[in-house]
């Protein structure tokens, strides 16, 4: 889960290439999943531990879907080092660059010497994204640098959940205002109507645009329900974005790869509750309750590609 950097970053970027990085060549993964659990010595990958060969690792990204991680290990100087790896083939890591904060400003170093600076920064599989007030930059050896800034009257969502580098976007939130019955503003107890957009890292462009209601009302409940009506997995097409959407009267399954939109479940009277996550065989499964039985889709990818 990553949680939402207000004051975010950036600094001068024109258009440059890729980041070089020896080794790990652009674009050169598919779809693979690894799980990860951080380990005294090192990293859990699978079930086997990684273990970096130089300095104790202080952080790491923590979805992959691309068979890669990106991580920090404390510099001989000041800051951290950033690395990538991929611990289940190759388990040579390759430094990527150097990071470290100055008077509350984090700066990064390429390996090609280009600088970047920002309020915030977080780790993704392939790289990591920088933040600076309402502007990111992905920094990956597969794209080429570019700030991105939020469209106006968004803002991140406080609940960000998979692999960014494979997912390629980030859960924007725009709140909707109240509506009006006979010149008076009708207040919900419990929720919010929020106009959510998917903005590509890479592009900066909105893949979609669609209405999401959100408790809100109490302190960290957006983000508690934003758990349970939003999930991103990786699949061999593509990243698959569950959402229950239209005031919880629909389940849908979006796949902005091949612009595919998939409704699983739909119900005038709205869904109770849903129930979704990767099984141990690496199928997803879903549950929603439709009216007073439950449906369930017991391998999401088959379902969407059948559709």
């Amino acid at each position: 889960m990553y949680r939402n950097f207000l004051g975010l970053i950036f600094i001068s970027i024109v258009c440059f290439s890729p980041l070089s990085i020896a080794a790990i060549e652009s674009n050169d993964y598919s779809f693979s999943l690894l799980e990860l659990k951080k380990t005294e010595a090192g990293i859990n990958v699978n079930g086997q531990e990684y273990i970096d060969p130089s300095s104790p690792i202080a952080n790491f990204s923590q979805y992959s879907d691309t068979g890669t991680i990106t991580y920090l290990t404390p510099s001989p100087e000041n800051g951290y080092d950033v690395k990538m790896v991929r611990p289940l083939s190759d388990k040579v890591p390759q430094r990527f660059g150097k990071i470290e904060s100055v008077d509350g400003i984090w700066h990064f170093i390429g390996q090609d010497g280009k600088h970047y600076s920002g309020d915030a920064f977080q780790l993704v599989s392939r790289g990591l994204i920088m933040h600076r007030g309402r502007v990111f930059t992905y920094l990956s050896p597969d794209v080429s640098p570019t700030p991105h800034k939020l469209p106006d009257g968004f803002e991140f969502a406080p609940y960000q959940t998979g692999d960014l580098s494979f997912s390629r976007h980030f859960l924007l939130l725009s709140k909707i205002p109240p509506k009006k019955h006979f010149g008076f503003v009708t207040l919900t107890t419990i929720s919010s109507d929020y106009e959510a957009a998917f903005i590509d890292i890479e592009t900066g462009r909105i893949s979609s645009k669609h209405v999401m209601r959100i408790r809100d009302k109490k302190d960290n409940e957006m983000e508690e329900h934003l758990s349970s009506i939003y999930h991103v997995y990786g699949a061999e097409d593509g990243a698959l974005f569950v959402t229950l959407d239209n005031e919880y009267k629909q389940l849908n399954i979006r796949q902005f790869q091949t612009d595919k939109l998939v409704t699983a479940f739909e119900r005038k009277m709205g869904l109770s509750f849903i129930k979704s996550y990767r099984k141990s065989n690496g199928k997803i499964y879903l549950k929603a309750s439709v009216g007073f039985k439950d449906q369930e889709i017991d391998d999401l990818e088959a379902f969407v590609k059948s559709s």
